[in-house]
């Protein structure tokens, strides 16, 4: 769990404004006080914080717009050993979304779980043991 720190001072007063806000507050810092806001984003781990928050958006918004919630699918293809189809183009949307996030790790949504291109349809697979 990230601490507050300066960061999360900073957020605390400026994080309901509009963009541009935040960024001229920013812009009117010294370098020294942009320099260690920035240190404790990082340090104080809220970059961290708001990459995950952008994830949860992310696996909501493919839940809304196709239906398929990737955690259960998850949970249900490692566990037990279950196979889906799903269109190809809805699993290469998914993808598209969740390669997005491709330096992040993303195994509590998609760690376990392959795909296998199957004509117009692609079967997502747990990787351990499973066979389509």
């Amino acid at each position: 769990m990230h601490k507050v720190g300066l960061f999360g001072e900073f957020w605390k007063d400026f994080g309901h404004l509009p963009l541009q806000d935040r960024r001229d507050y920013y812009d009117s810092l010294t370098r020294r006080q942009r320099c260690e806001l920035l240190h404790s984003f990082y340090a104080d781990e809220w970059f961290d914080l708001f990459v995950r928050n952008h994830l949860d958006k992310s696996i909501s918004q493919i839940k809304r717009r196709f239906g398929i919630d990737l955690i259960d699918l998850r949970i249900n293809a490692i566990k037990n050993h279950k196979i889906y189809l799903i269109e190809r183009n809805v699993w290469d949307s998914i993808e598209q979304i969740i390669n997005e996030f491709d330096n992040f790790d993303t195994t509590l949504f998609v760690g376990g779980v392959s795909s296998v291109h199957l004509g117009k349809k692609k079967a997502v697979l747990c990787c351990q043991g499973c066979s389509a």
